[in-house]
């Protein structure tokens, strides 16, 4: 299959267009307002005057690639879908706006989106740790598989189809949560939207609050006996441990100096997003990539599940929001996360919570297991789908 570079079916980071009225109303979108799933809200209006300054410029369905770690890694690329025909966004953001007789738009984002397209992007990443970025010159270089342009609408739809059944598992398993919300809600919170029980530091909660070390691993890349977790593992209240990065034994040994992490420890990201939490269900060689703090609770005062649940209600939610800093990436500091406070009934009834909360979770842990089957097998799509095997 011939291929062709970026640069000659998209126009990447093109000039914005010049004569627009200071009162003229745009659409703006922050980076959260991209999601890790290729999908964007309608954004914020506001008038240009307020934007026109300090931010990328962008139009109605452009690709937008987030540049920064690590939303890049994370898969934060989507076509605008904004209303209004002008957009602004953050300076983290690429934009790449493809030229219709040359390439289809939902195709070039799905081979943006590809994983082959996320590895290769985070190696070529410049700049320093927690501020590395993927240079614009990586973008307008990538070899994109050229197709006849009626072969690139039919990948697309079949691309776009196979996401859309992904969208509504994962929309299914939200519906879950939301139910375990309510619940959690219902038992612990009073009329007033406050915690019921009285609330301590989670550090006296613990046993261990640990940090990741604050810097990457160097990996590898064949499997290994020795798996590094990231932010993009702690999902849907849950640890994947299938798609990981992998390291040797003597990094692993360096990475887990201050805690080897094992079954019933609980995974908390402090970045990319802030406030995701779930237990470790396996005692496999896994350590701490950066971004992440582990909590051994004390089980006499404190069940991990229930740490989980607290962790993922809607007032500790808010908490976060209120508590995180970062202009582009929202992140908690280490002191914050160490000494936040929890809400603590008795055990006994943390107990029931956590038992009642099984049944939910047995169901949902049946839906992650068909989330993960799904993106393997849209990985698989993908794949075949850039070597004009589909």
């Amino acid at each position: 299959m011939s291929t062709v570079r970026l640069e000659e079916v998209a126009l990447v980071n093109p000039r914005m267009v010049r004569g627009i009225d200071d009162d003229y109303e745009v659409a703006f979108l922050g980076m959260a307002d991209v999601s890790e799933e290729g999908l964007t809200t309608e954004g914020t209006v506001r008038a240009y005057s307020e934007v026109r300054k300090g931010y990328t410029a962008f139009q109605d369905r452009d690709l937008l690639v987030a540049k920064i770690t690590p939303c890049f890694e994370n898969g934060k690329i989507a076509q605008a879908e904004i209303r209004r025909e002008v957009g602004f966004g953050s300076t983290e953001f690429h934009v790449v706006r493809p030229k219709p007789e040359a390439v289809d738009p939902r195709y070039l984002l799905h081979f943006l989106r590809s994983p082959r397209v996320r590895v290769a992007g985070e190696r070529q990443m410049t700049g320093s740790a927690g501020q590395k970025r993927v240079p614009a010159e990586f973008v307008r270089r990538l070899e994109v598989p050229l197709l006849p342009l009626s072969e690139q609408r039919r990948i697309a739809a079949i691309l776009d189809e196979a996401d859309a059944l992904r969208a509504k598992v994962r929309a299914a398993s939200s519906l879950l949560d939301e139910h375990a919300e309510a619940d959690f809600e219902t038992r612990f919170w009073d009329a007033t939207g406050h915690h019921r029980f009285p609330e301590h530091p989670v550090n006296e909660l613990c046993d261990l609050a640990v940090d990741c070390v604050n810097k990457t691993a160097t990996t590898v890349d064949g499997p290994t006996d020795f798996k590094m977790l990231r932010t993009t593992n702690v999902r849907n209240r849950a640890v994947d441990v299938s798609k990981v990065r992998f390291v040797e034994e003597d990094v692993f040994a360096v990475w887990t100096r201050r805690v080897r992490p094992r079954a019933g420890d609980v995974i908390f990201t402090r970045e990319a997003p802030a406030g995701e939490a779930a237990v470790l269900r396996t005692d496999e060689n896994v350590f701490l990539g950066q971004r992440l703090m582990l909590y051994r609770t004390d089980e006499s005062r404190l069940l991990p599940d229930f740490l989980v649940a607290a962790l993922m209600s809607p007032l500790m939610q808010r908490r976060f929001a209120e508590n995180a800093s970062g202009s582009t990436v929202k992140h908690l500091g280490v002191p914050y996360c160490r000494t936040m406070l929890i809400p603590t009934p008795p055990v006994v009834e943390q107990r029931a919570f956590v038992s009642d909360l099984a049944r939910t979770r047995d169901v949902a842990r049946a839906k992650l297991l068909q989330l993960r089957q799904l993106d393997s097998l849209f990985s698989a799509l993908q794949h075949r789908a850039f070597r004009g095997e589909l």
